[in-house]
């Protein structure tokens, strides 16, 4: 979606990987570096990347062509809040990149991403909500379910975080992205104050983004059993990487016993079935399989999981 190239480069999108062996991109972030701005630098791009792909965008008519004729919200032809792609594109190069694009953007494309969730593609969806576990771990809500209002309320930082729960002072106070990075002065109490607010406000914001694309991606797994009478089967044509994205952003934002994660869950588990009869398959066919009955070899009961 946004494409930085320090020093000039020929202009191709370049994966996070290709980016870190390039020997011309890191000699030009090594005088960037030797400048001081290189982190001015990075935090204004990324303001600007998060700023455009949470503008409202304008799709074709059904006619043909591009359709700028009207602004009304309700009427087809126009997005109020930006490009799914292009905001999953963004989102999903600066999680890669671990970068935080601050607060205030992330507010920003969290609110166009809930306007336009329902146009979100399955593999769209868990690119964010791995963007989104990834950038904004601390995220979670009450008793790990998805019952709360919305509030930015937290019990946990997410899996792997090893602390309880952060108030939004303290993550201020250890967060250099937080309200534009600014550091207060320990008398500056009203200004500590407005950035714990406009940080709860972050997380209140973010959590409805998740909880829209958590519906969406359970919406669009339900879907799929929808032509069966036999979920399984047709839980297993659901994308394994969607799944596996969305499950564990589901765990490190708190979400995992949540109703959205149901039809994940059975996913999980009608694949991990599907594998094991593929496995005892190919060993019958070697001449290398247990007995069919009685807990033969490779079977699998999928006890435990939803």
């Amino acid at each position: 979606a946004c494409r930085w190239h320090p020093g000039g480069g020929s202009g191709e999108r370049s994966s996070p990987g290709a980016v870190s062996t390039d020997e011309k991109i890191e000699e030009a972030v090594g005088v960037v570096e030797e400048e001081g701005s290189w982190q001015r630098a990075r935090a204004a791009f990324l303001r600007t990347c998060a700023a455009l792909v949470a503008l409202p965008r304008f799709v074709s008519s059904p006619g043909g062509g591009e359709d700028v004729s009207h602004v009304d919200q309700g009427r087809e032809g126009y997005h109020r809040g930006g490009n799914p792609q292009d905001l999953s594109n963004a989102l999903h190069s600066f999680a890669a990149c671990r970068w935080h694009p601050g607060d205030d953007a992330l507010r920003a494309v969290a609110a166009a991403v809930t306007s336009t969730s329902n146009a979100f593609t399955a593999e769209e969806a868990a690119d964010v909500l791995w963007a989104i576990a990834t950038l904004h771990p601390h995220l979670g809500n009450n008793n790990e379910d998805t019952r709360g209002d919305g509030d930015g309320d937290r019990v946990g930082q997410g899996a792997g975080a090893g602390s309880g729960g952060q108030p939004a002072e303290e993550r201020v106070a250890a967060c250099p992205h937080c309200s534009g990075g600014e550091s207060y002065g320990a008398g500056d109490n009203n200004s500590k104050e407005a950035a714990a607010a406009a940080a709860s406000a972050v997380d209140a914001t973010v959590s409805n983004a998740v909880t829209a694309l958590s519906s969406r991606v359970a919406a669009l797994c339900a879907a799929a059993s929808s032509s069966s009478s036999s979920p399984s089967p047709c839980f297993t044509d659901f994308d394994a990487q969607v799944t596996s994205n969305a499950l564990w952003a589901a765990a490190v934002l708190g979400r995992c016993t949540g109703p959205e994660a149901a039809p994940l869950w059975r996913v999980a588990r009608a694949k991990i079935q599907l594998s094991q009869l593929e496995q005892m398959q190919v060993q019958v066919q070697h001449g290398e399989g247990g007995s069919r009955g009685g807990g033969g070899k490779g079977e699998f009961s999928g006890a435990g999981l939803m």
